[in-house]
């Protein structure tokens, strides 16, 4: 889904404009850029927490020039589901308990 379908989706389900439905839209997305840049949380009960997370300086190794690189530290944007949505996707998408086979001669 993309920020258009999500648009047009909220615009029928909660009978506003689309034009409407997509400036709050984009007004929200830009509040949760903004909150992750300055390094909080972004956290939602439905959907989860978004977050930035903080990698150490590693050493690398570069295959091209068959040399050891110097990985800088830094950080990356991270996604962790809530239980409800876990649980959802879970139910939805379970195929139930895998069997075991036995595979001894």
């Amino acid at each position: 889904m993309n920020k258009n379908e999500l648009a047009i989706e909220v615009s029928k389900r909660v009978r506003i404009p689309l034009k409407e439905v997509i400036s709050i839209i984009d007004c929200t997305l830009d509040v949760i850029g903004a909150t992750l840049i300055n390094d909080e949380p972004f956290i939602t009960n439905k959907l989860g927490t978004f977050y930035l997370k903080r990698y150490k300086q590693t050493i690398g190794y570069d295959p091209f020039h068959k040399t050891h690189i110097l990985k800088p530290e830094g950080k990356r944007l991270k996604f962790e589901p809530s239980a409800s949505l876990r649980k959802a996707i879970r139910e939805k998408h379970d195929k139930g308990v895998v069997e075991v086979i036995d595979r001894k001669p």
